[in-house]
């Protein structure tokens, strides 16, 4: 085994950490087959070696040195000394093996604590400006009628600028800058940008929970006189938000906080701070908004009237250092295809729906007027089209040249977008445009890829739909909402924790969930949970709280938890989990309008159904959307079967959580209720005959299955039932947000795996396919966003909820899942049925990478070729055609076949690739095994 690197707190340059107890993040080299050195070279048995950490302070003393740590789990929390605020430190991490030996080269990593609670010597300042404009609240009709005027922009103010000058001196050691915004920021030290960071300090409950970041500006700093300086707008704090498009959910007034630090040489410390003397004047971006976008005036001349700036008395108790990588641009789209549309527009179209802004180099004379706007389709006919509605939705940055070249790059707004209308030049004056793709940085660890191309863009598209909506917070949509709705991340946790590493992203997320939280328990459908939005939320429903919603509190530390076995998520989410299981029962225990009209069997299975609350239900019903009523109706008609059967689904992962815990009074007390849900909701709501809810929607039966409500023959007839609702829609899925995740796995373990691949491969919608049939290079948010005529409709294009598929494709045809938490002991199943030719996935699990591939043989019908790696510290399971294997850790080539005379004999074949000396390759053992 080896060390690949080193992380601080999942961050590779971790300043500012604020954690009393960080952890390191041991990634593991990943190794060829013929690497002397390469885990995999034999099935092993040898006991795994240890890890061996120091750490030191910045005068090289050591606070913490301990041997003999498990190598079983890549994750190390310090167990060492009190950290001390604004010191540095460095980790040096060597494998031993069981005599203390070390069995590999030293790595080590470094970070630097932050304030750690300790006060600050800066002041929150205010630049001279007009309070924001506070938008009209909206009434529910409004809202859904709303057809905007375009005059956003003319309530909008310029973006400010800061200013302070200090000293220096030659003598400097070390020079930090600790910074955050009431908005969003862009630090300067003398004139140039000291970060690639963008949106600082980005999206977090500012309430408790506001981000300050560091900068180590020592590159850019010169003897003498030098300036601090920073551009304010507007960004989460006063800028339009939600669906309504609502403003100033924080405050109205931008604001600015800044110590600097120069350490000299003797340890003697220099501070820079904001306060009086620091000096504002508007900006040369005469406004900003995450959704109207942004605007420069490149003729606009300020001129040298700085204005102190006004000291705030703010308190600071909510100051915390940013515990996740920057955003900032993570890719680059360059080249795009430019043409005129049949109605004359001139359009940029950068081939991939993404998140993000347009980088344009053009030239110009002073005093034109550029105007990009942006969306994520063109109509049926070829012309630009928006297709965002509602107020501020605008998505529209305006540039007002000076002479000559120049580059306008919009700095504090993202859009969601693969078109761009150009207009106030010609296509000549466009000399580069690049689309620069936006979000937190994320490290990709699974990959899938297979025989069908079409199965191979679905994949593209839920990884583009991911890159899109992780920008600070896990987001529904880059353009219309960009909120944290916690129903989407919660279908789409499995499949978004296999493409990427989620664990400090959602780790960081949750703790803006236990901010939101409500006194009773309750868990708001958005994190964070924005004044204005919760305000639209409860005009729309009547509450801010849901099934499936809220029930992430307790799911995605489960599923983080079981993508990389690491507890302390659950330990860390344990109380905000009992309150929300808490209020859930009080929920239950309301007495419906109709209490007295009861039967007495009906009144004692009213305290275990979650039905007299608001629910989303089974969101956004594809059979019903077509009707002027159909969201409605479709939450009338599922809200009570989702919400109760979905209690009895959470209670099952908050037993477990329990017992992983030690909770066992709670555990059994939950045991006891389980079932009393259970029978409730299946009396309740399932007839004998299979029948849910006496309605033909698909999503109540795959409700009822995957939360375990009926068991033996009523299961049965449950999942017939469903199965022929679905052929009667010509296998085409009718589920929402609720169920879809779980409409394939329910199917293909109920006995319809066959249905299961046909809703899969269908490509008539609404289907998944038929994203991809249309074009698609993301997931959408409605399955029908362009119609059968090839007609868009107004809709998202870049939704990743409907992306949930991906775990079950990742699992079933790619054939890898975890047996136990972290991938300590892995599945290899795939389904050579599946009705590909071959399948290639990989995942880079805690402890090194697992790989499945397989390939039906081309001269023969039913043979095929599968190869499994194993990483060093887990075992496998190899599971084909009812076999089953136990593997070591270890790469493996089997040979699979069945008799085509007999259908249920099955032969497997296992050769494994050893390290016998001479050829190089030695068959370790060879068994054919028959089932009949």
């Amino acid at each position: 085994m080896k060390i690949k690197s080193l992380l601080v707190n999942d961050q590779t340059q971790a300043l500012g950490i604020d954690s009393v107890r960080p952890v390191f993040h041991v990634l593991w080299e990943e190794m060829k087959e013929n690497d002397p050195d390469c885990p995999d070279q034999g099935p092993s048995q040898d006991a795994l070696p240890s890890f061996h950490i120091t750490v030191t302070d910045s005068l090289g003393v050591c606070v913490w040195d301990a041997s003999g740590l498990p190598a079983d789990s890549p994750y190390i929390y310090y167990e060492g000394e009190p950290l001390r605020p604004k010191n540095g430190y460095k980790v040096d991490i060597t494998l031993e093996n069981g005599n203390g030996v070390p069995a590999g080269e030293m790595v080590s990593a470094s970070f630097e604590t932050g304030f750690m609670g300790m006060p600050w010597q800066a002041r929150w300042v205010e630049p001279e400006q007009e309070d924001a404009v506070e938008e009209k609240e909206l009434s529910f009709f409004e809202m859904v009628t709303y057809v905007d005027d375009g005059s956003g922009p003319s309530r909008l103010r310029p973006c400010q600028e800061v200013l302070k000058r200090f000293w220096c001196n030659e003598n400097i050691r070390s020079a930090r800058v600790y910074a955050s915004a009431h908005g969003v920021y862009d630090l300067y030290i003398n004139g140039q940008r000291v970060s690639k960071r963008r949106l600082a300090p980005e999206c977090s409950s500012y309430e408790e929970n506001l981000y300050y970041q560091t900068y180590d500006i020592g590159e850019y700093l010169v003897p003498g006189e030098n300036t601090v300086s920073a551009i304010l707008a507007d960004g989460w704090w006063i800028g339009r938000l939600g669906m309504a498009g609502d403003s100033c959910n924080y405050g109205r007034r931008l604001g600015f906080l800044m110590q600097m630090e120069l350490r000299e040489q003797d340890g003697s410390v220099t501070m820079v701070l904001s306060d009086e003397n620091m000096v504002s004047r508007p900006s040369y971006i005469r406004y900003s908004d995450l959704f109207i976008g942004e605007k420069w005036d490149m003729t606009f001349d300020p001129g040298q009237q700085w204005t102190p700036c006004t000291v705030a008395d703010i308190p600071m108790n909510n100051l915390c250092g940013q515990p996740l990588p920057p955003v900032q641009v993570m890719d680059t789209f360059s080249d795009p295809r430019i043409f005129y549309t049949p109605s004359g527009d001139l359009v940029m179209d950068f081939g991939q729906v993404i998140a993000g802004v347009v980088r344009l180099t053009l030239t110009a004379r002073a005093g034109d007027t550029v105007i990009l706007e942006h969306s994520e389709i063109l109509d049926e006919h070829g012309n630009f089209k928006c297709n965002i509605l509602g107020r501020n939705k605008d998505q529209k940055d305006i540039y007002i040249c000076r002479d000559g070249e120049q580059v306008f790059e919009p700095r504090f707004t993202y859009h969601g977008f693969r078109y761009v209308r150009v207009s106030g030049i010609d296509q000549s004056q466009i000399l580069k445009a690049e689309a620069l793709v936006i979000g937190t940085p994320l490290r990709s660890i699974g990959e899938f890829s297979c025989s069908d191309k079409r199965l191979d863009q679905l994949q593209h598209n839920i990884r583009w739909s991911q890159i899109s909506n992780m920008c600070s917070i896990p987001t529904d949509c880059p353009q219309r909402e960009k909120l944290g709705w916690t129903g989407d991340i919660n279908v789409f946790a499995p499949t978004g924790c296999f493409n990427y590493d989620l664990k400090n992203f959602l780790e960081s997320w949750l703790k803006n969930m236990r901010i939101a939280q409500e006194d009773n328990g309750e868990i708001p459908v958005t994190v964070p949970n924005f004044v204005h939005q919760d305000r639209t939320q409860r005009i729309m429903s009547g509450s801010n709280s849901s099934s499936v919603w809220g029930d992430a509190c307790v799911m995605v530390p489960w599923y983080l938890y079981m993508a990389y076995g690491d507890r302390h998520v659950l330990e860390e989410n344990f109380h905000m989990m009992e309150k929300w299981m808490d209020y859930i029962q009080a929920a239950c225990a309301i007495l419906p309008e109709n209490y007295d009209s009861l039967s007495p069997e009906e009144k004692a299975r009213n305290p275990y159904l979650w039905n007299k609350t608001y629910h989303f239900g089974d969101w956004l019903i594809p059979s019903l959307r077509a009707r002027p009523d159909g969201v409605a109706l479709g939450t009338r008609l599922t809200a009570g079967v989702v919400g109760s059967a979905y209690y009895a689904f959470v209670i099952r992962h908050f037993i477990r959580i329990c017992h992983i815990l030690g909770a066992e009074e709670k555990a059994t007390a939950y045991e006891t209720l389980l079932p009393k849900v259970c029978d409730a909701v299946a009396k309740t709501y399932v007839d004998e005959d299979g029948t849910v809810n006496h309605c033909s929607l698909q999503g109540l039966y795959v409700m009822i299955l995957a939360c375990g409500i009926v068991e033996g023959d009523l299961k049965q007839k449950v999942a017939d039932k469903l199965v022929s609702l679905i052929r009667e829609n010509d296998y085409c899925l009718d589920t929402g947000f609720s169920s879809v995740s779980y409409l394939l796995d329910v199917l293909y373990e109920n006995g319809y795996k066959d249905v299961a691949y046909k809703v899969l491969f269908q490509t008539k919608g609404p289907s998944w396919l038929y994203m991809v049939e249309n074009k698609a290079t993301t997931m959408w948010e409605n399955w029908m966003a362009v119609t059968p005529k090839g007609i868009p409709t107004d809709s998202s294009y870049n939704h990743y909820a409907f992306g949930c598929v991906g775990d079950f494709i990742y699992r079933r045809i790619g054939g890898i899942s975890m047996a136990e938490p972290g991938y300590r002991k892995i599945l290899f199943a795939p389904d050579l049925d599946c009705g590909l030719d071959n399948a290639r996935c990989s995942l880079e699990t805690p402890h090194g990478l697992a790989q499945c591939s397989w390939e039906k043989k081309a001269a023969e019908e039913s043979s095929w070729q599968i190869r499994i790696r194993v990483p060093k510290g887990t075992r496998g399971i190899f599971r084909c055609f009812g076999e089953e294997k136990i593997l070591e850790n270890g790469t493996y080539h089997f040979q699979a076949s069945r008799s085509k005379t007999r259908e249920s004999w099955h032969r497997l074949k296992e050769k494994f690739m050893g390290t016998g000396q001479g050829s190089g390759v030695t068959v370790m053992g060879q068994s054919t095994l028959t089932s009949g």
